[in-house]
């Protein structure tokens, strides 16, 4: 019937946002990293 139907666009808009929260963490992780690397390794960060 036509009211079961997946509303695909609302379906894709969530999993896009999804996708942005999730790349801005990934790029924060990113950064994080970066900044780990440019500075000497130290003991008490493992």
């Amino acid at each position: 019937t036509e009211s079961y139907k997946i509303p695909t666009a609302h379906l894709a808009q969530s999993k896009l946002q999804q996708l942005q929260l999730h790349l801005s963490d990934v790029r924060d992780l990113w950064r994080i990293l970066q900044c780990l690397q440019q500075q000497p390794m130290q003991a008490d960060l493992h």
